[in-house]
């Protein structure tokens, strides 16, 4: 995977962290050996990736989970009475965080 000086500033700029030009080329090269490294540990494993993969982005193009839905629920008593203090219908519980809001 080619990773490119611009990935680098990017990465160094996030990092607040200043980087001569020979320190990117260091870098970069670096990076590139890692991700060689972890595509040829992948390949070792017989774990192929599929097009859906993207390595620019934290996820792959595609959502695995669920869709979210909004359901009515109307048993609200149930949780109440198991509920160890409860004041104006809604949970009450003990401080843990003091001082200025």
């Amino acid at each position: 995977m080619k990773i490119e000086n611009s990935d680098i500033r990017k990465a160094a700029e996030i990092a607040k962290i200043y980087l001569n030009e020979d320190e990117i080329e260091t870098y970069k090269k670096n990076l590139e050996d890692m991700t060689q490294e972890f595509l040829d540990a992948l390949d070792a494993l017989n774990i192929k990736l599929d097009e859906n993969f993207d390595f620019t982005k934290s996820s792959s193009k595609e959502s695995i989970l669920r869709e979210d839905k909004i359901v009515e629920f109307s048993d609200t008593e149930s949780i109440i009475k198991n509920a160890p203090s409860i004041k104006d219908r809604l949970f009450s519980v003990p401080t843990i965080l003091k001082g200025d809001k």
